[in-house]
């Protein structure tokens, strides 16, 4: 077919068409081109930095790979079996004042599970005696156990806004429990990443699960106690 008399010249035509269909509506400017490069390139770098970063990863050797195991199975009992909030939540805070109060007359009947022979204190130590040791000792069905909590004060670490520290507990003169602790503005420690566990014989554990759930029963009866006084305190104030 002509066009105004001439054949079109089909390298042209084939050329315009291709540059339509890369930039429908108009072409790239300069500055895009560049811009177009330049993430191209951008793009090709990370990969390749992927790439090397992913060849020089070291494979976990196979001692690294049973260590890894042996911790998530540790963490596990520690976690499902509440071991860690046993220890924290509930007896570490029966307990947490017991060096104030232990030369107290009346100390015994602070004690509100069935321990005795206790003994409790508190030192400083670390960089100019920042850091607060707590150490509380008592017998339990048979048993002597020592609860240790070093108190390293509030964490320098960016936007941190908790305090942190380690608590153990020794069975007889064993650590057989190890936990990283924290605690924020509410007062509370919380068990944290695990640092050492031993199983034992597992007596521990159940003398550890016992000692928490006679706090929590006592707990509940004095709340019980406490509402019990207040009706009838309030009953005598009431006539129909």
């Amino acid at each position: 077919m002509r066009w105004f008399g001439k054949e079109p010249n089909s390298g042209e035509t084939k050329a315009t068409d291709e540059m339509h269909q890369d930039t429908p509506g108009r072409q790239q400017s300069a500055e895009e081109r560049l811009m177009d490069r330049a993430n191209t390139l951008a793009k090709a770098l990370q990969e390749f930095e992927q790439a090397v970063v992913e060849a020089k990863r070291a494979a976990p050797t196979a001692g690294l790979r049973e260590a890894e195991e042996k911790v998530r199975a540790a963490e596990k009992i520690v976690r499902d079996g509440n071991l860690g909030n046993a220890l924290c939540r509930h007896l570490w805070e029966e307990i947490r004042t017991w060096h104030a109060w232990i030369k107290r007359e009346d100390f015994p009947s602070l004690i509100h599970f069935d321990c005795s022979n206790v003994e409790a204190k508190k030192e400083q130590e670390g960089p100019d005696n920042r850091h607060d040791r707590f150490t509380v000792s008592f017998d339990f069905n048979d048993r002597r156990y020592t609860v240790v909590v070093l108190d390293k004060g509030w964490s320098m670490a960016p936007d941190a806004n908790h305090k942190w520290g380690e608590i153990e507990f020794y069975a007889g003169e064993e650590r057989v429990l190890w936990l990283n602790i924290t605690q924020g503005f509410d007062d509370w420690w919380r068990p944290g990443s695990l640092k050492g566990f031993k199983a034992k014989d597992g007596e521990w554990m159940k003398d550890l699960i016992t000692m928490c759930a006679d706090l929590d029963q006592k707990m509940r009866r004095r709340i019980a106690s406490h509402t019990e006084n207040a009706k009838l305190d309030a009953a005598k104030n009431i006539e129909l």
